[in-house]
């Protein structure tokens, strides 16, 4: 991600990412978001993000779904949370920026300071950089 100039919050579990959310929501521009993380799963944090978005009148926050499966099923999961994007596991450099470019501005924005006390362990990634 910092290859691309993008700077990210990366949280451990479906908590951590709908607790970042609520203190970091102004600043994150797009969620890439594992879909088998412990606790809540992927799906159902898109579900809540989604829910709040709906009932606090919130903007519409991208969310491209990370995921090993590919299958029908993991599709339906995705279209039901409401998710706007797949990317498979492996993921490649090529594949992270082709869908980074469809939802953020270009890497030659400023990424904006982030506080720094969030641990680090799963590959949910939230991006901060200027919408």
């Amino acid at each position: 991600l910092t290859e691309l100039g993008y700077h990210a919050l990366i949280v451990e579990d479906g908590i951590a990412a709908m607790a970042t959310m609520e203190q970091h929501r102004e600043g994150i521009c797009l969620i890439l978001l594992d879909c088998h993380l412990p606790g809540i799963d992927g799906y159902e944090v898109a579900r809540r993000i989604r829910q709040q978005e709906q009932e606090q009148g919130l903007a519409h926050m991208p969310i491209i779904a990370i995921s090993a499966s590919t299958d029908e099923q993991h599709q339906l999961k995705c279209i039901d949370s409401e998710i706007d994007g797949n990317l498979s596991k492996p993921l490649t450099l090529s594949a992270l920026r082709q869908i980074l470019g469809l939802w953020l501005p270009g890497p030659d924005t400023p990424p904006q300071p982030v506080a720094s006390s969030l641990s680090s362990a799963s590959i949910e990634d939230l991006f901060n950089t200027s919408c």
